[in-house]
């Protein structure tokens, strides 16, 4: 696995199902099987050919018994899993696939994500849909990603939380102020070739002096 899957595979709890969603070549959820981390796995991707190479690699170590598969956008509805995992989809996706499963699903599983993007979005509507971030943080394998893992239970996020991480005491970690560096050096740098008459110019000012701000706490 590379640092990032490693890192994902930690968050995840011992249950006897979870739904990798978007499981493309089936690492993860081989490793769920093969560790006993899951009992039974669902693994869906809305690419034929790359739910065949996890199909094939669960197939290779005789656990097709422990494992469905479904090629689908997302993950069915009718779905009774305990924990749910989407990792590498952009936030707007991965908001739009648990709302269409919560719309008409009851259960409220753990949630094990890593977006790409839209990190705001998910964080709000994570705690609209009646959820807690636990773990809230970045790390840096050949570039820097979000993970995030949330559970059941009332949380009320600020600005600054929303935008910047639920977790306040993971801002001082490393891989954190390493990301606050890269956002400070990329903004100046848009910056620097924007008029002070455009549009988005106060906003991405108000964004440099929050990540400033930021990189003062520690």
């Amino acid at each position: 696995m590379t640092k990032r899957q490693a890192e994902i595979f930690a968050l995840l709890e011992p249950v006897e199902w979870t739904a990798d969603v978007g499981c493309d070549h089936g690492v993860l959820s081989l490793e769920m099987l093969t560790t006993n981390r899951s009992r039974f796995v669902l693994a869906t991707d809305i690419s034929a050919p790359s739910l065949d190479k996890t199909v094939n690699l669960i197939k290779q170590k005789g656990l097709l018994d422990r494992a469905v598969f479904a090629c689908c956008d997302g993950l069915p509805v009718d779905a009774c899993v305990n924990q749910i995992l989407i990792a590498g989809m952009g936030g707007n996706e991965i908001v739009n696939i648990l709302s269409h499963f919560f719309e008409q699903n009851d259960t409220r599983p753990i949630l094990v994500l890593q977006p790409m993007r839209d990190y705001g979005k998910v964080r709000k509507f994570l705690n609209l849909a009646g959820y807690k971030i636990i773990i809230d943080r970045i790390i840096f394998d050949k570039k820097y990603y979000l993970l995030l893992k949330a559970v059941v239970g009332e949380q009320k996020l600020g600005a600054q939380e929303l935008a910047f991480g639920a977790i306040k005491d993971s801002y001082g970690e490393i891989d954190y102020q390493r990301w606050l560096d890269e956002k400070i050096a990329k903004t100046e740098f848009i910056l620097a070739k924007m008029s002070k008459k455009e549009a988005k110019y106060k906003n991405l000012v108000q964004f440099l002096q929050n990540c400033k701000d930021l990189k003062g706490r520690n």
